[in-house]
């Protein structure tokens, strides 16, 4: 869950890094809000400016805020209801193994609709790992599609009046083309992102 998190969150910095396409709606965000002390923390560990207004951010527990963020960035909702009932299982399973030893309090179990596991240890077997493993791979996979395509459409708005250049929007279009690409292994490269590419999406999104 720490790194679906860390994704989540990752996903909205790298695009605020990869172009300016979003800036407006980006300064509109109340909840990235950025102090003295998050900069000066700065200090001793580069960062970029995406990850420092996004990733020192709260909330990413709670999926109907998640959607809600990327909503009003992205224009794209993550989570259906089901996945949203499913990850807040998820996130109070979470916090019961991390911080009561797999201990569900009786008021946890009342939060998740889940009666039985009242005062008692979760059972989270191999099974149930791998089935939240692929659970929110899916969705890793879900973001990078629809979020990487609109904000493809959005960046292409922004070029659109200067006409199609390969040479001059390649190192911009190479970073969000691979906001839209999705690898289901660390080892495993990103795609090489062609001039190919680039015409086709061009004729996509300034149709």
């Amino acid at each position: 869950m720490a790194a679906f998190e860390y994704m989540l969150k990752d996903y909205v910095a790298k695009a605020i890094d990869a172009t300016g396409a979003f800036d407006e709606q980006v300064k509109k965000q109340d909840w990235l809000d950025v102090s003295t002390d998050r900069i000066l923390s700065q200090r001793v560990a580069q960062t970029s400016i995406g990850s420092l207004l996004v990733h020192p951010t709260l909330g990413w527990h709670t999926p109907e805020t998640v959607n809600t963020r990327f909503k009003n960035l992205f224009n794209v909702t993550l989570f259906n209801p089901t996945e949203i009932q499913t990850l807040n299982t998820l996130w109070v399973l979470r916090h019961s193994v991390a911080h009561n030893a797999g201990f569900v309090t009786a008021h946890d179990a009342a939060r998740i609709n889940q009666p039985s596991l009242a005062e008692k240890v979760a059972h989270i077997d191999e099974e149930f790992i791998n089935q939240t493993f692929i659970f929110l791979k899916e969705i890793a996979e879900r973001t990078a599609n629809i979020c990487g395509k609109s904000i493809l459409k959005r960046w292409f708005i922004t070029v659109k009046a200067y006409g199609e250049n390969y040479p001059r929007d390649k190192v911009a279009y190479e970073r969000i083309k691979k906001l839209a690409s999705c690898i289901s292994s660390r080892v495993q490269e990103l795609p090489k992102i062609t001039a190919p590419m680039y015409v086709a999406d061009w004729a996509i999104y300034t149709d």
